[in-house]
């Protein structure tokens, strides 16, 4: 049985192939056409799908959407009739940005997908079309992807048609089945996104802003976000809606004037002082998103069957909540796919509805890089259409491990691209972990961000404990984890040290990506130090999917080296 996932309309639009049980790619429509968390409809991605795999569209069985338009449309009626006269101000709200459309434009678009299908590859599909509930996928794709035999899971997003979180259990084989759930406006990923507007970031794209610039923050707004989430005995919250405009709003206004005015008279027209302002909100918020996580988790283990968990949702790329669920839920194992957010809803749509027809799914070792692949032939071609000088080598991990221990910044192409926001070793920028100045030139000059965002270790994973303050093993293969950096190593990372003395560490294993690991391990043999900086390979885009967006990019950046499978590419300075 073949089946397509889709998630589209919402951002981070993706689709996933399943065949006989068996996760075969993950593509996410941003690489393709280069626009940051789109909500297109991913036709490139499905191109290239057929492509990769040799299929024809007639092959396809099912295609599987996860999200259901018309309980979103039941949503929205209720939600504004509670919230009436305010609410009509949603009514006139529009979409004001690339990541959204209306639920009648998804309901429209997955009745029709069929014929628009047949029309684009020529052909005569009576493939099934399914709508997925959204929070089923984020359950779907945590559990199923996870080690466990059984879990409780969890997930946590802005919203999936009218719900904003849902809780319950899972059993292998079995569909995932939602115990309890939030609904709008109750959103921890709203809460957070109209943070991250207030402090002058795009919502569902700079969130990770917050999270990098909370740790630069003082507690002096803690007591007052605190009045913003009311935590309640059962396990759930509730937002203070007095704090909050976009439930009657929509996304133009996200804050209430009420919320302005609480921090107004410490806004200052001195840059500075703003700017500790800011970092002070973007600490209050994290700290009081922290607590609901873990209040939430806490009463989920008390209920437990099992001691494991399974987070999903966008607020699971949060790695400093997703820490403190991990230290301080009770629960001995949490599972966290590369992909929790909606981008991996292709896949779990595909494999909930390869379960839902009583097929299991393969169990294969997981992996997150189920992105293009390109072959030798498509990078040596590309490479002499820039007619580039370059060297092929069988030595090329010794040659890039030594231009990185000599101060060089190098662009690291290879295998399959990783699935998810995160760079885990395929398409990265690679760097010397303890070069202080790699860390402002790599933010100010290569990748032109702002200068107060972290970059990530990636480390052998039997060299984690030497470095990280933990008692337990510690495993972060997907770089969605913190940890503080042990006191004594600081000074010897500290590219990749954050100014709280944390990293969200990725953890290397040579069985998951063998060729990531003997280059960190090569770096180690020459420095003694088995950890190199790792950030993704892109310069204010999404992260380079072809082997002429990598040489474009080294191009015009200051990158001083490129490595393209065994292909390397040097500037002459």
């Amino acid at each position: 049985m073949i089946v397509v996932g889709l998630s589209t309309h919402t951002h981070d639009s993706s689709v996933a192939l399943v065949v006989n049980g068996r996760t075969i790619c993950l593509f996410e429509e941003e690489r393709f056409n280069r626009i940051k968390h789109t909500a297109d409809f991913p036709w490139n991605s499905l191109d290239q799908v057929f492509k990769s795999n040799s299929l024809a569209p007639s092959d396809v069985d099912a295609f599987c959407f996860s999200w259901h338009p018309l309980s979103e449309i039941t949503g929205n009626f209720k939600h504004v009739v509670s919230h009436l006269p305010k609410s009509l101000n949603l009514i006139r709200a529009t979409p004001n940005d690339d990541t959204q459309y209306s639920p009648f434009k998804k309901w429209l678009d997955q009745k029709n997908f069929l014929h628009s299908f047949n029309l684009r590859y020529n052909t005569k599909s009576k493939a099934v079309v399914k709508s997925i509930p959204h929070h089923l996928c984020h359950a779907a794709v945590s559990f199923f992807n996870s080690p466990f035999e059984s879990a409780t899971f969890l997930s946590l997003d802005g919203r999936g048609e009218s719900m904003t979180s849902s809780w319950g259990h899972a059993h292998k084989n079995q569909l995932p089945q939602i115990r309890g759930s939030l609904a709008v406006p109750h959103s921890l990923g709203h809460f957070y996104s109209a943070i991250t507007s207030y402090l002058g970031f795009k919502p569902f794209s700079d969130e990770w802003k917050v999270m990098g610039l909370s740790a630069y923050g003082t507690n002096r707004f803690v007591n007052e976000f605190e009045k913003m989430i009311f935590l309640i005995s059962d396990g759930t919250y509730k937002l203070n809606l007095k704090y909050f405009s976009f439930p009657t709003h929509g996304r133009k206004k996200w804050v209430s004037d009420f919320f302005i005015q609480q921090f107004q008279d410490f806004r200052s027209s001195d840059p500075a002082v703003d700017f500790q302002v800011k970092k002070d909100i973007a600490y209050a918020a994290q700290n009081v998103l922290e607590k609901t996580a873990v209040h939430m988790t806490r009463t989920l283990f008390k209920s437990a069957n099992s001691k494991n968990l399974c987070l999903s949702g966008g607020v699971a790329l949060n790695c400093l909540m997703n820490s403190k669920i991990s230290d301080e839920s009770g629960f001995k194992d949490v599972f966290i796919p590369p992909f929790p957010h909606d981008a991996g809803n292709s896949l779990g749509a595909a494999q909930w509805y390869t379960v839902s027809q009583g097929l299991p799914l393969v169990n294969l070792e997981f992996t997150p890089f189920l992105g293009l692949k390109n072959s030798e032939e498509e990078i040596e071609n590309t490479i002499s259409q820039f007619n580039l000088k370059f060297k092929k080598s069988d030595q090329i991990l010794e040659k890039v491990a030594t231009l990185i221990a000599d101060g060089k910044i190098v662009g690291w192409y290879q295998g399959s691209a990783e699935a998810g926001p995160r760079a885990l070793g395929n398409r990265s920028l690679l760097a010397d972990p303890r070069r202080l100045e790699i860390k402002d030139r790599l933010n100010l000059i290569t990748k032109k961000r702002e200068n107060f965002r972290p970059f990530a270790p990636s480390i052998l994973v039997e060299k984690a404990g030497d470095f990280v303050e933990t008692s337990q093993q510690f495993q972060s293969p997907y770089m969605i984890l913190t940890a503080q950096v042990r006191s004594e190593k600081r000074d010897l990372i500290k590219a990749v040290t954050h100014v709280d003395g944390s990293a969200r560490f990725q953890t290397v294993d040579k069985d998951l990506n063998p060729r990531f690991y003997t280059l960190i391990q090569a770096f180690y043999e020459k420095t003694g130090v088995p950890v190199l900086l790792n950030t993704s390979f892109n310069e204010n885009e999404p992260i380079v999917n072809s082997p002429a967006e990598a040489i474009r990019c080294f191009l015009r950046t200051d990158l001083d080296a490129l490595a393209l499978g065994d292909y390397l590419i040097e500037k002459s300075h």
